[in-house]
Formats: structure tokens, C-alpha cells, sequence
């Protein structure tokens, strides 16, 4: 079995552990796999006004007039194996 090795210019995969270090930098992560455009997920910290006492993925979903709608998000097999992440500017 050959042996892969990185070069200087190749391009670094950008896993599930990549998305979630980012997020925790308070970034928006997206996939080039989604269907939606615009579609991002973000993490929700606890805070000191949270009724929540854990951590939690939302989504934004753009809606019909260009708002951003907040809906939960659970990741698929499909997102959590992927190396498709970026980070949404």
C-alpha cells in the first residue's frame, strides 16, 4: 500500500473536529455538500440569560424575504464523515 504524504500546496481536508473548533471561536460553519446556499449551523454557548444548561447546534435557514430562521440541528452520518467544512465569511 503506497504511502500518501501532504505537500506545501495540497489542500487539507476540513473535518467535523475542524467545524466544531470553529464554531467554538464563534464562526458559522457550512458544507459544499448542502443543498441550501445559504445555509449555516452555529453553536449556542451557555450564557447567563440561557434557559438551556448545555451547549447546542442550531441552523440559520434563510427565509422567503431574506430573514434568518434559528431551527435545530442534529448532523447526519453523512455531515459527521464529510471533509467538505468551511467557514462562512
Amino acid at each position: 500500500m503506497k504511502k500518501e504524504t501532504l505537500h506545501q500546496d495540497a489542500i487539507i481536508p476540513h473535518d467535523i473536529r475542524y467545524a466544531i473548533d470553529k464554531m467554538r471561536q464563534g464562526k458559522f460553519m457550512r458544507r459544499a455538500g448542502w443543498n441550501g446556499k445559504d445555509y449555516r449551523i452555529g453553536l449556542q454557548l451557555r450564557d447567563a440569560g440561557s434557559a438551556n444548561t448545555e451547549p447546542y447546534v442550531y441552523m440559520l435557514v434563510p427565509g422567503p424575504s431574506g430573514e434568518l430562521f434559528r431551527v435545530p440541528w442534529t448532523c447526519s452520518q453523512t455531515d459527521l464523515l464529510a471533509h467538505d467544512w468551511d467557514v462562512v465569511d
